[in-house]
């Protein structure tokens, strides 16, 4: 499925979180990798280290 240089993990691999996310929908929550991993997103209005932000 990948088609990067190198190839990203597949979604066997330890780190199959590290693929490159081709859809990305932090609206509802996830996010589809390049090897057809769906990994969760964090919801809108976290930032980093969980401080909230205003909308």
């Amino acid at each position: 499925m990948c088609q990067h240089a190198p190839a990203c993990p597949s979604a066997e691999a330890p780190d199959h979180e590290a693929a490159v996310p081709v859809a990305v929908h932090p609206d509802h929550g996830w996010a589809l990798r390049c090897n057809g991993v769906l990994t969760p997103t964090p919801p809108r209005g976290v930032g980093e280290a969980g401080a909230a932000h205003t909308l």
